[in-house]
C-alpha cells in the first residue's frame, strides 16, 4: 500500500486464508460501526500466478497448521494433487454424493453455468463455455472433481470503502448497504460440522 496515497493512517495487516478479504471487510465495518473511524477501505489482493506452479501450491498450504500438515493429509488420504485443500474439497464432495442423489455429472453442470457466465465478461480469466463431456473428460484431481471443477491459480485485487450511509450521502456517494455478515471459526472435519458451517452461512449473509 506503499504507493496508494494512503500513509499516515492506520493500517492493519489481515491474513486469513480464503477468508482474508471477508475478514478485512468485517473490521472495516466494525470500526465504522464502532465510530472508532468515519471511513474505512478493505483492500485485498493476491498474487498466485507464477512459472513455478509447486511454488503457489506451497503458499497456499501455509494456511494450513504446519505441525499437522503430514497427519491432515493422511487423514484426507491426499491423492498426490499437490493441494490438501483440493484433497479436502474432494472428500466434502464425496461426503455430499454419499448422502444425496447427486451425481458428478451435477457438479460438471455447476462448471458448465460458471463457464457460461465468465463467458459473457470480456475479464473473465478464461472467458468460454464448456460442456458436461469436456468437464467430466478433463483430469481428475481428487474425488470426482476434475480440473475445471477446481478454482484455478488466479492474480487479483478489490477494495471497498465502508461508511456510513450520512457520510455517503455528503459526499455525493451512491452506496450500497450490508445487509449481515457472519464470522465463525473452523469446526471439526465432519460431515455433520461441515453441514452445520454451510447452513449457518447460508442463513447468515447477505
Amino acid at each position: 500500500m506503499r504507493d496508494a496515497g494512503l500513509s499516515g493512517i492506520p493500517l492493519i495487516n489481515v491474513e486469513n486464508a480464503c477468508a482474508s478479504g471477508s475478514t478485512a471487510l468485517d473490521q472495516a465495518w466494525l470500526s465504522v460501526a464502532s465510530g472508532q473511524v468515519e471511513i474505512a477501505i478493505a483492500v485485498g489482493a493476491e498474487k498466485l500466478t507464477t512459472a513455478d506452479k509447486a511454488k503457489s501450491l506451497g503458499a497456499l498450504g501455509t494456511a494450513i497448521d504446519q505441525e499437522r500438515l503430514e497427519e491432515i493429509a493422511t487423514e484426507l488420504g491426499s491423492a498426490g494433487t499437490g493441494s490438501v485443500f483440493m484433497d479436502s474439497y474432494a472428500r466434502f464432495a464425496r461426503w455430499y454424493m454419499d448422502r444425496t442423489d447427486a451425481t458428478p455429472e451435477d457438479f460438471a453442470r455447476v462448471t458448465v453455468k460458471n463457464a457460461e457466465h465468465g463467458a459473457a465478461n470480456p475479464k473473465a480469466q478464461y472467458g468460454r463455455m464448456t460442456t458436461v463431456a469436456e468437464v467430466l473428460a478433463a483430469r481428475p484431481v481428487g474425488g470426482p472433481l476434475t480440473v475445471p471443477m477446481c478454482a484455478p491459480m488466479s492474480d487479483g485485487a478489490a477494495a471497498t470503502v465502508v461508511t456510513t450511509l450520512e457520510t455517503a450521502r455528503r459526499l455525493g456517494a451512491r452506496p450500497v448497504r450490508l445487509l449481515g455478515k457472519l464470522v465463525s471459526r473452523g469446526e471439526s472435519a465432519d460431515l455433520e460440522a461441515f453441514q452445520h458451517v454451510v447452513n449457518v452461512n447460508l442463513c447468515g449473509t447477505f
